[in-house]
């Protein structure tokens, strides 16, 4: 990278005849140079800017435009055309050449976007772009001259405050800031507040060197006092901020400040006085960007996601700037009315030119390159999924762009969720359709240091359990919350031990209230909840409350329909989400109509008009009405008595009137098909959909009629995976009446074909929420061998020692033996009982196993008798203990179960050791180490000889006691044990007794 300079040598703020600029090439040996002469070549130049230029948009055409960049370029290059050789010098040298252009005299003023050579503008010439920088000389941090080695990270803030018009498309800013970084993704840290001091603070937290960008948009002023930037105060009216306000807000410097708001990077009163990037610049900022004029915020939006995508590749900044102009032209060279503010974007720089080193701050890159050497990885993907819960596919939410008209209640419940709030939680409550679950998934994204463990719909303690279970990584906290006690002093201490904090998100919540008759039991005119979930809720929050004491801020999030009240509840920040507001809905409707979608007639616009009067700012009425106005007219229901309809009816009820209207339209096959399909409650395959087809032979196959179902939002196809679809639960009702098979064959039917898809497939890797679900439906279907198949699974894996999830093995075991039992299944139930304590009724369990194990399966039945062993040493009954060892033990010596017999071997030593019959037991352990080793149980060989050692030192013999712990301490190092560390100073401890006794 190389640069051009335009140096100025006398300093003056003002044109003072006498003064002289020096175009300077590259500094090198020969320091060749130009001198201009400040004064009448350049005083007309300014005057023709103020009139041509700087004048409202309507009257800067593109042949003025051309105009005004060729008299620039005609008064630096001169008769012995200077500037063209200059540039010829660096052709297919470099793709980008900087024209660093030295503040003062009003130079920063004129248009040098502009330069044009009487072929093109200098921004988009190919190979080399020339791109204007407007420099001030002066140190910069080293940081700003190297490129770090890592993904670019953007800090983003929107500022709008109250009653500030027009409205920002802030919301679709970020949106595609995001999607033109997909191939080479970039960090984006989001402030939602607007307010200056929540910026710092978020610098502050993410630290030095974190940050390479600041983009702050919003709107931007010119004041008597001086050019401002309008940010929000703590409540979210409007702060006039200057350029010092905002410097002493950047906790750390970035390497760039992206000022997107109108004069931005605009002069006051004929350039005399600095623009609000200029200022930014004398105050110590690396590089800022800002616009020269009033712009729009489609053409802000463009640059910005281009800009990023180039800066992501670990382009410099100058050559981002060229592929931005270049990009921009490009588009406008298409479409005239779009991207014509492109020569507004202006950048400002600092450095020390005295070696070509001195501009790395715009000419060095960022970011390194993608695929460079030791690159650290993006921590953070911006890829969204299109679910608040996505390993159960389970509530779909809007992506950036489509997610509107929030941002007070974001702000609001930020607020709520911070460490120092005085609430655990919120709860954000309001009719069906608001976007309550997208709400909650953008605050999940924006608490990006908390884990989310998200819960849908009916709220007991095995599915809280299950999903905590699999959000929570270590086991300390593991292993309290499955083990003894109640609910609450669990949660509270398993919570405290939590290494990140979580939030809990209870999704759907309107399923936990009493119902009468479809609806919620109304006390008082208030919905109840039912008393299970109240007590769930009471021992949730006093678990949180204790943690955060602590110093845990784990956090509480509900999203329900109605407002739950219980005597707890004002620990929550309630929060009713009501109708998008006008600007709102005005955005959500440009979003569902775009170009190719327009009304072509006035009679479609006026039913445009007359849907969104009817919607009244619901997002998914919105959506359900502007896609049933896609649609082709023969597959469109009859919109004016459809609207008319529901213009009658109840705020309240307008989402089930809408649906019931659309299912009305639909054909018998399709209710059909939408009724058999709530069977299932997550996404499934079509061949599922087709199974259940099949079920009636006079119905046709409804493969033709899922599009347009998906079309008119009564079926959801899903992307993630592709292919899969699923019946929204509020059709439920509606659908009632439908004629079907009956429920258990449907069930049978979609386990069946899920067991073959899910299950047995090659490839097939289902979820855990996959697996329940195929349990589900096997239960309702009667498919007990595809049941018991799941519950082992499933069992068999939550009690390892690693997961602890026991009371989640009860309560799926009791649910599948209430059905279907089998030796497998009492056992795992006798197992879970034990690790909790319920030591007689895992005698009892595995008991039922035992006399249900068929007689030939010897191998489980010695599994079976050493569990009983197990229990009854735990008791303290040793001699019943050994009678059941004594069992098992021919059994799996029978059968070559190895393992197995070197098991129930070390337990026997165990016995007789606590007994005191020490060279006994030294005899069982010795006879456990060959069968060990052969079958390659490291993990098992070191605790045989762990109890070995014990017993040595018992016996005072201490050389045999270190000898074995000595092999424990190279067997555990050699697999990694967690009882390593405890070991070790177990080993140090004995050879301490033996030195001592040799001494």
């Amino acid at each position: 990278m190389s640069f051009i300079y335009i140096q100025l040598i006398h300093r003056a703020q003002t044109l003072q005849a006498g003064a002289t600029i020096t175009l300077r090439f590259p500094l090198e040996a020969a320091h060749r140079a130009r001198d201009l002469t400040l004064g009448g070549d350049l005083a007309p130049l300014l005057d023709q800017a103020e009139l041509d230029y700087y004048v409202p948009d309507h009257l800067r055409d593109a042949a003025r435009l051309q105009t005004i960049g060729q008299q620039l370029y005609r008064w630096l290059d001169g008769d012995d055309r200077f500037l063209t050789r200059a540039i010829d010098q660096h052709r297919d040298k470099h793709k980008a050449v900087a024209l660093l252009i030295e503040q003062g005299a009003r130079l920063d003023h004129l248009p040098w976007e502009l330069l044009h050579d009487g072929t093109s503008y200098l921004v988009q010439q190919s190979p080399t772009a020339v791109i204007p920088v407007r420099w001030t000389v002066g140190n910069v941090p080293v940081a700003a001259l190297q490129a770090q080695n890592r993904p670019l990270h953007v800090a983003f803030m929107a500022t709008a405050p109250q009653g500030v018009t027009p409205a920002l498309d802030f919301e679709g800013e970020e949106a595609r800031i995001v999607e033109a970084t997909q191939r080479e993704p970039l960090r984006l840290s989001v402030e939602e507040s607007g307010n200056l001091g929540e910026l710092s603070y978020l610098l502050g937290a993410l630290g030095e060197g974190a940050i390479d960008v600041v983009h702050l948009t919003g709107h931007a002023t010119h004041t008597a006092d001086g050019p401002r930037f309008m940010c929000e105060d703590e409540v979210g009216d409007p702060y006039l901020a200057s350029a010092q306000a905002i410097a002493a807000h950047l906790m750390h410097t970035p390497r760039l400040l992206f000022l997107s708001g109108c004069r931005t990077g605009q002069a006051m009163r004929g350039g005399v006085i600095p623009s609000l990037a200029a200022t930014l610049i004398a105050n110590g900022l690396p590089a800022v960007l800002g616009w020269g004029q009033p712009v729009f915020d489609p053409d802000a939006t463009a640059a910005a996601a281009t800009l990023y995508g180039a800066l992501a590749q670990g382009l410099s900044l100058v050559r981002g700037l060229a592929e931005t102009y270049r990009d921009l032209l490009r588009r406008h060279a298409q479409n005239p009315a779009e991207n014509r503010h492109w020569h507004l974007l202006r950048l400002y720089a600092r450095g020390d030119v005295q070696t070509e080193a001195g501009a790395g701050s715009v000419t060095t890159a960022l970011v390194t390159a993608p695929r460079t050497a030791g690159r650290a990885r993006l921590t953070t993907p911006q890829r969204q999924s299109p679910y608040l819960i996505p390993d159960e596919q389970r509530v779909p939410v809007a992506d950036r762009a489509n997610f509107v008209g929030r941002r007070r209640v974001l702000q609001a419940c930020l607020a709520a969720l911070r460490r120092d709030s005085p609430y655990l939680g919120i709860i954000l409550h309001g009719m069906g359709g608001q976007g309550k679950s997208t709400l909650a998934y953008r605050l999940r994204q924006r608490l990006e240091h908390h884990t989310p463990v998200a819960l849908y719909g009916v709220l007991d303690e095995t599915y809280l359990l299950g999903k905590l279970n699999n959000a929570i990584q270590a086991q300390p906290p593991l292993e309290v919350l499955n083990g003894v006690g109640t609910l609450r002093h669990r949660l509270w201490r398993a919570f405290a031990l939590c290494e990140e904090p979580l939030l809990l998100i209870l999704d759907n919540f309107e399923d936990n209230f009493e119902q009468a008759a479809g609806a919620p039991k109304l006390i008082d005119g208030r919905p109840l909840l039912t008393g299970a979930t109240v007590q769930l809720l009471d021992d949730l929050c006093f678990a949180l409350q204790k943690s955060n004491e602590q110093g845990q801020p784990h956090r509480l999030l509900i999203t329900s329909r109605y407002r739950p009240i219980w005597q707890g509840a004002d620990a929550l920040y309630a929060h009713q989400l009501d109708r998008l507001n006008d600007e709102a809905v005005q955005k959500k409707v440009t979003r569902l109509t775009p170009a190719s979608n327009a009304p072509a007639s006035a009679s479609r616009a006026a039913l445009h008009d007359r849907a969104i009067a009817i919607a009244d700012g619901n997002p998914r009425l919105l959506e359900w009405l502007f896609d049933l106005l896609a649609q082709e007219p023969s597959a469109t229901p009859d919109m004016d008595a459809l609207l008319a309809r529901m213009a009658e009816q109840e705020t309240a009820l307008r989402e089930d009137i809408l649906a019931a209207a659309l299912l009305t339209a639909q054909t018998p096959t399709l209710r059909q098909m939408l009724a058999r399909g709530l069977t299932c409650a997550l996404p499934v395959p079509t061949a599922v959909l087709d199974a259940l087809d099949a079920l009636d032979p006079a119905l046709p196959n409804t493969g033709q009629e899922r599009p347009r179902a998906t079309a008119l939002g009564l079926l959801e196809a899903t992307t993630e995976p592709a292919d899969q679809w699923r019946v929204p639960r509020i059709l439920a009702p509606l659908l009632a009446a439908e004629a079907q098979p009956e429920q258990a064959l449907l069930a049978a039917t979609a386990a069946r074909t899920l067991h073959t898809l899910w299950w047995v497939a090659d490839g097939a890797h289902a979820s855990e929420a996959q697996q329940l679900e195929l349990h589900r439906l096997a239960l309702a279907g009667g498919e007990t061998e595809i049941a018991q198949e799941l519950a082992n699974a499933l069992a068999g894996r939550w009690n390892r020692a690693d997961q602890y999830r026991y009371r989640e093995v009860i309560d799926l075991v009791q649910r599948t033996v209430a059905q279907t039992a089998n030796a497998r299944l009492w056992n795992e139930i006798g197992y879970a009982k034990n690790q909790l304590g319920a030591k007689q009724e895992a005698i009892s369990h595995y008991q039922a196993a035992l006399t249900s194990c068929p007689a030939a399966d010897q191998a489980f039945q010695g599994t079976i008798l050493n569990n009983l062993g197990s229990v009854h040493d735990a008791l303290g009954e040793k001699q019943e203990a050994l009678r059941y060892y004594n069992l098992a033990l021919p059994l799996r010596r029978a059968v070559g179960d190895r393992g197995g017999e070197a098991t129930t071997l070390n337990n026997l030593g165990s016995v007789y050791d606590a007994l005191g019959e020490k060279q006994e037991a030294l005899r069982y352990f010795n006879l456990a180490l060959p069968l060990l080793q052969q079958v390659g149980d490291r993990w098992g060989e070191s605790v045989t000889r762990y109890n070995m050692a014990m017993v040595y030192v018992n016996l005072g013999q201490l050389a045999e006691a270190v000898e074995e712990l000595e092999r424990v301490v190279a067997i555990e190092e050699a697999v990694g044990h967690p009882d390593l560390a405890s070991d070790r100073a177990t080993l140090a401890r004995v050879r301490a007794l033996l030195a001592k006794a040799n001494a």
